[in-house]
């Protein structure tokens, strides 16, 4: 009986993809995937992409855009071996390596199952040499994932085998359009697309439409349709003609401000909210740059909360296996370093290149030494129940953005924004501008709210323990915490740089949350007492209302029993000192110390 069931279920999955017109093998692989249905943004992108027409969608984070394009590009691939043609047919714009990689995975699971001699690759690295690149563009795969300026280097270079853009390629798409313009890759786009043959079918998808993308759009593309999901689904709330997709239309995500006194309070904060149980696992936290994740991560590993840094000076292969890591679950709590202020502050980094070089353009060029790098924007966090800000976001689409990293796919989340009050007038300009820069649906529906749930007598219980762990982990502490671990990522990184996509089970020899600190860590800061995490009468003031799923993990988190005993054990060695060691007792009086034994005979003068 139940196996008729998922025969009629599978038939009814396999009908939701193939009345949008695809190829039944890749409908198949597809449900096979566990993807049973088609989202909005599927729905609306991948028939008109089937019919070889141009589209520029704008759908929310978590709203399924990758397989909107990577649906119908091996739609195109299906059928038999005769009919298949070999060379280059797709290419895929991709702003970060990080996301590159983990669209290549995407088309690479989905031809295993449909199209199994299709190949799906990327472009190496810059690190790897002009001669691997010549290499790998010589005979490229039918589906080609990178950035911009790897691809437009190959161009440039005439790398591509003759043809392979003018008469093979039928496919361009440019993922996250509105970061790769921030990144400053629109001359590589434009120099790209030069190269192509006029009329190439072109998927521009981003979550944000700004009037930048809109004139990318009509540069690059021919005759395009625009699809704008989000208003489209509001619109249809409106009218009350709801479709019922089994998700929720837009991100599942509460709002949150919680407010300090001051700035040097937000590792202590930060560490409340943890260990306090207060965010529902798994935990990202974004910080503005290298040092403070290192940092974070210095002060949080004192407390025996394990927690993995990503920042973009560790070498590509290290992120990519931190990133994995942390998507199956080794690492409940990872800190990033986010790009908001170098995409900022990269118009103005442009315009003092022109000018005599010095010490301080030097030093912002080599701020921006891995311009490939990105978290905030298009990687696939995994089962993130909880996003802190650990510094108010530049601005308000870069505050969108990070939270979004939450609350996909139909699940709930929590976003939590720690606000000083240097940053409140920077703030209130964010929830302003979230109605014109992101959109009146983001606006309505996502209400910040401030967080009630962390009262001050707790924080207040933890902050002598805070100070002297933040008083530890100051500049030199860092910076020497930074070479430690870039000496060890690179060597990882090259014994594993091979080792990686044949043997993902080997991925857990590596260890990302060992300590960082030149010191040893005070064992009993890892002990969080019953007295210091409030767990006192219903209905004090000093009660912590803490997520009771995850409250009794992150009270106990990493107790280990020397931990627990740390006391008792310190008392015994003292006590079997004193049984062992010389009678210090018969030759010096301790004020209001010892007395002496009685034997019952007196003293003899």
């Amino acid at each position: 009986m139940d196996l008729a069931r998922d025969d009629v279920a599978d038939d009814h999955a396999l009908r939701a993809w193939t009345d949008l017109g695809l190829h039944r093998a890749v409908a198949r692989a597809l449900v096979r995937e566990h993807k049973t249905r088609p989202t909005a943004v599927q729905r609306r992108a991948i028939p008109l992409a089937l019919e070889g027409r141009s589209v520029v969608v704008r759908s929310s984070t978590g709203s399924g855009k990758t397989m909107s394009y990577v649906a119908p590009i091996v739609h195109a691939l299906c059928g038999t071996a005769s009919e298949r043609k070999r060379g280059l047919r797709a290419i895929v714009f991709a702003p970060t390596r990080e996301l590159a990689r983990q669209v290549r995975r995407a088309c690479a699971s989905t031809t295993r199952l449909c199209a199994p001699g299709c190949r799906v690759g990327e472009l190496p690295a810059p690190s790897a040499g002009t001669s691997v690149l010549r290499e790998t563009a010589g005979s490229p795969p039918e589906i080609l994932v990178s950035t911009p300026a790897r691809v437009a280097e190959c161009v440039r270079g005439g790398y591509f085998p003759p043809g392979a853009l003018e008469e093979e390629l039928e496919t361009v798409v440019l993922d996250e359009v509105d970061l790769l313009l921030s990144f400053g890759y629109v001359d590589d786009i434009k120099s790209v697309m030069k190269a192509v043959k006029r009329g190439t079918r072109v998927m521009m998808l981003s979550a944000t439409l700004s009037p930048e993308v809109e004139e990318l759009r009509d540069v690059v593309a021919h005759k395009p349709t625009t699809i704008d999901v989000e208003d489209e689904e509001a619109a249809m709330k409106e009218e009350g003609d709801d479709q019922d997709d089994g998700k929720p239309s837009a991100p599942n995500i509460s709002h949150y401000s919680l407010e300090i006194a001051k700035s040097s309070d937000r590792l202590l904060y930060t560490m409340a909210l943890l260990r306090l149980g207060l965010c529902k696992k798994k935990v990202l936290v974004f910080v503005s740059n290298a040092d403070a994740a290192v940092r974070l991560r210095l002060f949080l590993h004192k407390f025996g909360v394990p927690t993995c840094a990503l920042h973009s000076e560790l070498p590509a292969n290290s992120r990519a296996h931190i990133l994995q890591e942390f998507n199956r679950g080794v690492y409940d709590f990872m800190v990033a370093a986010a790009d908001d202020a170098r995409v900022a502050t990269e118009v103005e980094e442009e315009e003092e290149e022109d000018k005599a070089p010095t010490r301080e353009s030097k030093k912002k060029k080599k701020d921006r030494r891995d311009k490939e790098f990105g978290v905030v924007r298009g990687i696939d966090f995994q089962a993130v129940g909880t996003v802190i800000n650990f510094e108010v976001p530049a601005t308000a689409a870069a505050y969108v953005h990070r939270v979004g990293r939450t609350g996909r796919a139909g699940k709930s989340g929590t976003a939590i924004t720690i606000v000083s009050p240097t940053e409140e007038e920077a703030f209130k300009q964010i929830q302003e501008d979230l109605v014109s820069t992101v959109g009146d649906t983001v606006a309505a529906t996502q209400v910040i709210q401030p967080f009630d749930r962390l009262p001050k007598e707790a924080v207040d219980a933890l902050r002598y323990r805070a100070e002297d762990a933040a008083r530890a982990v100051g500049k030199t502490a860092v910076k020497e915490a930074r070479v430690r671990e870039l000496k060890q990522e690179l060597l990882n990184s090259e014994r594993l740089a091979a080792h990686f996509e044949d043997n993902a089970d080997d991925l857990a020899l590596l260890k990302h949350d060992s300590s960082l600190s030149k010191n040893p860590d005070a064992k009993h800061l890892s002990h969080l007492p019953g007295y210091l995490r409030g767990t006192k009468k219903r209905g004090d003031s000093r009660a912590v209302e803490p997520d009771s799923k995850h409250a009794k993990a992150a009270a106990n988190y990493q107790l280990d029993v020397d931990v627990a005993e740390f006391g008792s054990k310190k008392k015994r060695k003292r006590s079997d000192k004193r049984e062992t060691g010389p009678d210090l007792r018969q030759k010096h009086k301790f004020k209001g110390g010892f007395k002496k034994k009685s034997t019952g005979r007196k003293r003899s003068r």
